[in-house]
Formats: C-alpha cells, sequence, structure tokens
C-alpha cells in the first residue's frame, strides 16, 4: 500500500497514521485523530531532520547500517544516490520488513526515502 502513494503528501499521512498506530499498540481500538495537513507538516520535518542526523550517526562512513531487529520486525536505514535527481543527490532511505531468523534476512514490507 505504502508504494503505491507516489506523492509526498500521501507518504506524509502515511508516516502520520503510522507514527499514531505505534502510539496505540496497546489499545488499538483508541481514536485516532484524523490527520491534518497543516499541524502535521512541520512535525514532520522535525521528524525528517532528526531521522537524517541518527542516520548519518549510524552509518559513520558506510553507505547501508546493519538491519535492527527488535521482534520479528527488521529496519534498515541508509543513504542511496538517486540517479532520477540532477544533479545527483544523495536520498535517505528507511526499510521495514518481517524477519526470518532462520535465514539471517527479512522480507520488505516497506521502503521509504526522502531528502
Amino acid at each position: 500500500m505504502y508504494e503505491e502513494l507516489y506523492s509526498s503528501k500521501g507518504k506524509i499521512a502515511f508516516a502520520y497514521y503510522f507514527k499514531k498506530l505505534l502510539q496505540n499498540s496497546n489499545d488499538l481500538a483508541e481514536e485516532i485523530t484524523p490527520y491534518n495537513n497543516k499541524s502535521w507538516k512541520s512535525e514532520f520535518a522535525k521528524y525528517t531532520k532528526e531521522a537524517k542526523e541518527d542516520i548519518s550517526f549510524l552509518l559513520a562512513g558506510s553507505d547501508v547500517a546493519q538491519p535492527i531487529f527488535i521482534a520479528n520486525i527488521a529496519l534498515v536505514c541508509g543513504k542511496m544516490t538517486d540517479p532520477d535527481l540532477l544533479p545527483l543527490e544523495e536520498r535517505y532511505f528507511i526499510e521495514s520488513g518481517i524477519a526470518d531468523f532462520q535465514k539471517q534476512d527479512y522480507n520488505r514490507i516497506f521502503i521509504t526515502t526522502f531528502l
């Protein structure tokens, strides 16, 4: 579903609901306030800035960090060059998947990229 959200507006809305889902994971019946572009946009920009700083710290000289496993969820973050951006620019990415511990691998659920 996430990969079908072509616009950054759709991806920002997805991030909002994903955050709310994580915050309410103990009580999934709790009502979630509907997405509001104006109030969430500045908060999302703050999260993006913090995420880029954290990813840069985790990478420490490489392009892709080792997967981090939280229960059966794998998280991977890194930077990649985007050939669609001119001049060529690096995009940060966060990827998540379901861990397969026997293979020491994971099956991707979604990947998100940001400048």
